[in-house]
């Protein structure tokens, strides 16, 4: 297992060398949860693909601020959520690409009822569908897919690079702004290798957090992370600007 450092990015030279003819499974995410760094994943793929690896690519944080384009990233499996940037509210919903001349040859370990190739028989054993959808677990979960079908039509509304230009421009004023307040950012100030989000790293995030949520701000902190803030492309300049000055306030 390789990690980041606490404040840095993955590095992808130290990923790659790892990867030999031991490693079955690469698994990646293509923005970090810690950093709000946006990897390099192209040249880990291409090691992993030599080696004979199947490469896992985790785009949860992406979806919905970043182009992701499962056939263009190179990985064999793509999973994702709609939670997050595409406004699916409750969570519970998620899904997964399956490079197909992959899923032909994996039988799932936890097989569910919806991956059964006929679930409507009650059968006495399990028979795979013959797709990815062998790989579904557990019942649909009802509520969020009518909020992600709201969000997933914005999203195709606005277009993904718009939306991605966008975020790029809120991210670069938050960071901007905090350095300039004297918090101290961990996340990439190359807008290239950043995702939709700018990490904070703070003493005693979670008190911090606590304290803008009675002013009405909804920030998050995560171990490793300190605080997160992901501004949504709908927000304005002035709430960008408002919420770093609040969390310099409270941090002091």
């Amino acid at each position: 297992e390789v990690e980041a450092p606490r404040g840095g990015v993955l590095d992808g030279e130290a990923v790659c060398a790892a990867i030999d003819e031991r490693v079955r499974v690469v698994a990646l995410s293509l923005v970090s949860p810690r950093t709000g760094a946006l990897i390099d994943h192209r040249p880990i793929v291409e090691a992993a693909r030599r080696s004979g690896a199947i490469v896992f690519l985790d785009a949860y944080q992406a979806v919905g601020v970043v182009p992701v384009r499962a056939a263009d990233l190179g990985a064999h499996v793509v999973v994702g959520g709609f939670h997050k940037w595409i406004g699916g509210a409750g969570t519970g919903l998620a899904f997964g690409y399956v490079d197909p001349a992959l899923a032909g040859t994996l039988e799932p370990v936890y097989p569910g009822w919806f991956a059964h190739r006929d679930l409507s028989k009650f059968a006495d054993s399990f028979v795979a569908a013959e797709s990815a959808e062998k790989f579904q677990q557990g019942m649909p979960a009802m509520e969020p897919i009518y909020t992600s079908r709201a969000g997933l039509s914005w999203v195709m509304r606005c277009g993904i690079d718009a939306l991605r230009a966008r975020s790029l421009a809120q991210t670069t004023r938050l960071l901007t702004r905090a350095r300039d307040r004297g918090l101290r950012v961990v996340t990439p100030a190359d807008p290239a290798r950043r995702g939709g989000m700018i990490c904070i790293d703070l003493p005693d995030a979670g008190m911090v957090v606590d304290r803008l949520a009675a002013m009405g701000i909804d920030v998050d902190s995560r171990p490793g992370a300190g605080i997160r803030v992901g501004p949504h492309p709908s927000i304005t300049d002035e709430e960008c600007d408002t919420v770093i000055d609040r969390i310099a306030e409270v941090a002091r």
